[in-house]
């Protein structure tokens, strides 16, 4: 039987495309509750009539209310059934239950797979922490046409014989706790995820990539480990690099690969209490390198007592905002570089999250940033003095954007003297009246808040009103502000048109 195209999505388990040797596009039916366009042949249809679930239609109707494992159940059984279906799989996405990982790879994934081009695998049950590792042998070595692989929570074989033909690599094996955003390392069964030899010699072959991500999967430092040793490997394709694990691990790789100047890269740095503070310094010469031909927006995501997040973004002259960008690795930021330390109270010695940030900050082509954005920053270690230290960086500096509120407490205490009197106990150090000089660029202001709320018995939109009408006397009067995020006062609204021109947007 010759198969045809067709693409079957089992909704929360699996998703197959069975390639067409003729080259036809291929069809993308969904299962479970939306007909097909057109019947799917494949060879599960043989065995469909003994399951509930039929592969050329089903509607949610026939299942029953348990039917998450019940899907768990049939899918496994039909990929168990016919071994044969690799032959024929173009693409393979997996969500495996943790407690059938090895039963499936011994069943499912061990024939070869000659035309299969993606494949896509999930360990659902990692939460115990425990990352398996995948067998070399996979699909008994045989993908020519693999090109695009996604392992999550899971090891991967580094030995495989066919990654050289990847054009995307993801290994994530990340942990998320039950925060969203709250990432660890997730230890692994049977020792060392690989070794740096083995890691290094499989990315010498993969000069195709266009999407490498490697997320807490970076080999262990040898004691040889040299930079001549490792070498350069060019991707002259690449588009994206996303490199997370312990900071002198991310600067060895980061090293490794010569990437074009087009290509987005996020690190994410893991600094444990026993680190050198310098390993980090990999990162001034990768922020230094970008060009002084082109002006820059910089998005400081968030600055916390054991951690900062920010990102560097290509910009104009004339741009009045940053654009707004997830918290997600997703965002197309020209570099986006997270420094953790593994816990509030495990961080390295001297390290101070306000200096590493002016630190690293000054290695960015500082003249030519014309956009800051400041989203969260929590206080305790920010005092106004260092602050201050680091905004001065960028002297050309015109457009600022706040949703913080300690960002813009510190703002309105430098342009007014008033209110550099009243909150003087929130600045943890002094004030000085030349600070409103400071940034004498900078032609608009950006907020994103609630400006009724009350700080100190001030309310915040007061504070900013002296706080516009201190820069204008200093003669260094702002020309837009832009209003976002609640109802403002329109007497107040008023008042402030007479000095600045005011956008608003709920």
């Amino acid at each position: 039987m010759r198969p045809i195209t067709a693409a079957i999505d089992w909704d929360l388990f699996w998703s197959l495309t069975f390639a067409d040797p003729g080259g036809r596009s291929p069809l993308e039916p969904q299962l479970c509750g939306v007909r097909y366009a057109t019947p799917i042949t494949s060879p599960f249809s043989q065995n469909a009539c003994s399951h509930p679930l039929k592969c050329n239609y089903c509607d949610r109707s026939v299942l029953p209310s348990h039917g998450r494992f019940l899907y768990h159940h049939v899918h496994l059984a039909k990929l168990f059934f016919f071994p044969s279906t690799l032959s024929v799989l173009g693409k393979l996405t997996v969500d495996v239950c943790h407690r059938d990982l090895d039963k499936f790879i011994r069943m499912g994934l061990m024939q070869p797979a000659p035309i299969l081009e993606s494949l896509i695998i999930k360990d659902l049950e990692y939460r115990d922490k425990i990352a398996r590792a995948l067998p070399s042998n996979m699909f008994s070595g045989f993908t020519p046409r693999l090109q695009r692989l996604h392992i999550h929570a899971l090891r991967l074989p580094w030995l495989l014989p066919d990654l050289g033909g990847l054009t995307e690599l993801v290994v994530d094996i990340t942990f998320r706790g039950l925060l969203w955003h709250k990432r660890t390392y997730v230890p692994v069964d049977g020792g060392p995820l690989t070794t740096e030899s083995v890691f290094y010699d499989a990315l010498r072959k993969m000069t195709n990539l266009r999407r490498l991500v490697l997320l807490t999967c970076l080999p262990p430092l040898s004691k040889a480990s040299t930079s001549e040793v490792r070498g350069i490997v060019e991707m002259p394709h690449l588009q994206l690099m996303k490199v997370g694990g312990e900071a002198i691990s991310c600067g060895h790789v980061i090293g490794f690969v010569k990437r074009p100047a087009t290509c987005q890269l996020h690190v994410h740095c893991i600094l444990s209490q026993t680190a050198n503070i310098h390993d980090i310094d990999f990162l001034l010469q990768l922020l230094g390198s970008y060009s002084q031909l082109t002006t820059y927006a910089v998005d400081v995501h968030s600055l916390k007592k054991s951690s900062m997040r920010f990102s560097l973004v290509e910009s104009y002259d004339d741009e009045h905002h940053v654009t707004v960008v997830s918290d997600s690795w997703d965002h197309l930021d020209q570099v986006y570089i997270d420094v953790s330390c593994r816990g509030e109270d495990a961080a390295p010695q001297g390290w101070c999250s306000i200096a590493v940030i002016s630190k690293l900050f000054g290695a960015i082509p500082s003249a030519h940033v014309r956009s800051l954005a400041f989203r969260y920053i929590p206080g305790p270690g920010v005092s106004y003095s260092g602050w201050w230290h680091t905004v001065k960086l960028f002297p050309n500096l015109k457009h600022l954007h706040l949703s913080d509120r300690l960002a813009t407490i510190f703002f309105i205490m430098a342009w007014s003297p008033e209110m550099s009197r009243r909150w003087a106990r929130l600045a943890e150090s002094t004030t000085d009246a030349e600070d409103v000089h400071i940034l004498p660029e900078l032609v608009s202001l950006k907020f994103w808040g609630r400006l009724n709320e009350s700080i100190a018995g001030t309310a915040l939109k007061d504070a900013l009103f002296k706080a516009l009408v201190g820069r204008k006397n200093a003669g260094l009067p702002l020309r837009k502000l832009f209003l976002g995020g609640g109802r403002e006062d329109a007497d107040w609204v008023e008042a402030c048109k007479e000095l600045v021109t005011v956008s608003l947007k709920d």
